[in-house]
């Protein structure tokens, strides 16, 4: 029987079993497990092909000395991998046998890790399959792939090779005295044969299982957390990004970039526009932002998008769009009133006023004698330059007079000060 593992960003297995030894006198063999991205970048896939040792094409490397290609009966076939803690395990593996489920199994990864640790910066994962009918003379053979998920760092950094990993098979009958559902027990060592016909570690050879794990190069982008930038509207602002690529650059690896905003109205342009990443380096990517004039004040999402084939990275950074800065202009008033004028005029034809201002705005011009209240007061609306105001009050007797300016926005008060004759 043949098994085909393949990890990649969430394991994967297929099995390519029809006839494998499941008792004490037979024995099963692991072949041709290799390791691939398929997507160039991402989840990492593990093939490989379990047969029974003895028939067509079986290597016959196995812990269990004995073939028996035609043996036929009930069982389950047993799978595990070694490999780094970080990374993401299956929940179940897939076949190419339509009736065959490979779903995780704790107790078998349980039962690897105590007669064969796995070492520092290692885990085992166990599967189990459903019980299978098996006629070895028949289809001698079952091809599993199992897809691991690569996971990234916190702050968008892409995943870091290499991955290290190790696959083992072995197997177990299945009968009226043995359910399928029993726990996987491995005796103590794991290549014994149980009474019930466990062999937990059939293949690869015990010394291999012992010994350095393969190794798979592999190859990730991430897009780094962060990016923002802030400015008026109706500038171009540039969103500065951090992309980063663990691994090898080769010719195939090669990103497109786009982006987008919520901001209506904006233009958004991409430099450079493709990436092809030099082996584990930075790139910086600029999004620029042609905010509109009339942009409402605020955040706005920027996302960059990095493709390539099926695969996509993806990060928001944050466009902050500005109020224009308050502009705080210091207001010159001054004014101009008669100095000596008869009171009897002044209250016939009123006195005029002549005010100079540097800005336009309301103000209150008022004209006061002694300390009361005001005896004229008026709203007005003050030019650039000079504006007239006259002010009129029958009550008006001789003496002094003062009138105050007060422009309201930005206040300003001036006092300008005469002397209404009795003649």
């Amino acid at each position: 029987m043949k098994v085909r593992s393949a990890w990649a960003r969430g394991a994967v297995a297929t099995v390519a079993l029809g006839g494998f030894v499941l008792a004490s006198s037979g024995c099963i063999s692991l072949d041709g497990v290799v390791a691939e991205q398929p997507d160039r970048i991402g989840d990492l896939t593990i093939h490989g092909t379990v047969c029974l040792s003895g028939s067509t094409g079986c290597s016959g490397q196995d812990n269990i000395d004995f073939d028996v290609p035609a043996f036929s009966g009930q069982g389950q076939l047993l799978v595990g991998y070694r490999v780094p803690p970080g990374i993401t395990a299956p929940a179940s593996l897939s076949s190419d046998s339509p009736t065959t489920t490979l779903a995780a199994n704790a107790g078998y990864a349980a039962e690897l890790e105590r007669l064969s640790p796995a070492g520092p910066g290692r885990v085992w994962v166990g599967y189990v399959t459903n019980t299978l009918v098996v006629n070895g003379a028949v289809d001698p053979n079952i091809a599993v792939t199992a897809r691991f998920g690569l996971p990234q760092g916190a702050d968008g950094s892409p995943f870091a090779g290499p991955v290290g990993y190790r696959a083992v098979a072995g197997f177990r009958l299945v009968d009226a005295t043995h359910p399928a559902d029993r726990p996987v027990n491995c005796g103590a060592n794991i290549t014994d044969v149980m009474p019930d016909s466990t062999v937990c570690i059939d293949a690869p050879l015990a010394t291999t299982v012992a010994g350095d794990d393969a190794v798979f190069g592999t190859r990730d982008l991430g897009i780094i957390t962060g990016a923002k930038a802030s400015g008026l509207a109706g500038t171009t602002v540039t969103v500065p990004f951090t992309t980063k690529y663990a691994g090898t650059s080769t010719a195939s690896v090669n990103f497109a970039l786009s982006a987008s905003t919520t901001l209506p109205g904006a233009g958004v342009t991409v430099t450079p526009g493709s990436l092809l990443p030099a082996t584990d380096s930075t790139n910086p990517v600029q999004v620029a932002v042609a905010v509109p004039a009339n942009a409402t004040p605020g955040d706005y999402p920027v996302t960059l998008t990095a493709t390539l084939g099926a695969q996509t990275r993806t990060r928001e950074g944050v466009l902050t769009v500005t109020a224009p800065p308050v502009v705080t202009t210091t207001a010159r008033i001054s004014g101009i009133v008669p100095k000596r004028l008869a009171f009897r005029v002044a209250r016939r034809r009123g006195v005029k006023v002549v005010v100079r201002s540097n800005l336009k705005g309301l103000a209150i011009v008022r004209l006061y004698q002694g300390r009361k209240a005001p005896r004229v007061s008026r709203r007005v609306r003050l030019r650039v330059g000079r504006t007239g105001v006259l002010l009129r009050n029958s009550r008006l007797v001789a003496g002094r007079y003062r009138v105050t300016v007060t422009m309201l926005t930005p206040r300003k008060t001036v006092t300008i000060r005469g002397v209404l004759r009795k003649r």
